[in-house]
């Protein structure tokens, strides 16, 4: 829709949020409208940084004190308000599983505040169980924050439709929302450096 308003729920380097640029410039929608139309969050200061860069030079004359996209530095678990204002959201939640092996662990006081921020917006935080994927934390979240009728683009890891540990996870999403696509490629053209395989879900 030519009118939405996009919301990127950690936007790292801004990839999505330059996506979601091309996409409504291609909607004919003008630059400096659509810098007023685009909202994200980072929690990583210089990733955000670049990601302003990104837009900026997307059309360097329509950036103005009033035509500017909305990036916010910080945590998205404690700003239920950015999520709410979107009509659509796009995220590439972190993979990471419970038992990781590797040397950098997720602290257990940073599961146990994404479970505090999705039980204070509504949500069960059933995440905080078992072996989750750290993306169930954001997928929980939007689904406690959204409004009614917005659009949600995730990045996921495949094995969240059919690994035991997502099951919560797959009824939240089947009791929530409605499926629009679940798209699969061919992943090593496009993470070649990565061995996890990823599709993208849409849904509202």
């Amino acid at each position: 829709n030519t009118d939405s308003v996009v919301f990127d729920a950690g936007c790292g380097d801004g990839a999505l949020i330059t996506a979601a640029y091309d996409r409504l410039a291609a909607l004919g929608v003008g630059a400096g409208h659509i810098q007023t139309q685009l909202s994200a969050i980072e929690a990583d200061p210089i990733s955000l940084r670049v990601a302003a860069l990104r837009l900026a030079l997307r059309e360097p004359r329509s950036v103005s004190n009033v035509n500017q996209a909305n990036l916010v530095f910080g945590d998205m678990f404690t700003r239920p308000d950015l999520v709410a204002a979107a009509d659509v959201v796009v995220a590439n939640p972190p993979f990471k599983r419970y038992e990781s092996q590797d040397d950098y662990p997720v602290p257990q006081a940073l599961r146990e505040h994404y479970a505090r921020q999705i039980i204070k917006a509504g949500g069960d935080a059933f995440s905080l169980d078992g072996q989750s994927n750290l993306y169930s934390f954001y997928v929980e979240y939007l689904a406690s924050t959204v409004k009614e009728g917005a659009t949600i683009g995730l990045i996921l890891d495949n094995k969240w439709y059919h690994n035991k540990y997502a099951v919560k996870l797959r009824q939240l999403i089947l009791d929530k929302f409605k499926i629009i696509a679940l798209v699969e490629y061919p992943h090593t053209a496009f993470f070649r450096a990565w061995m996890i395989s990823t599709s993208l879900l849409i849904i509202r």
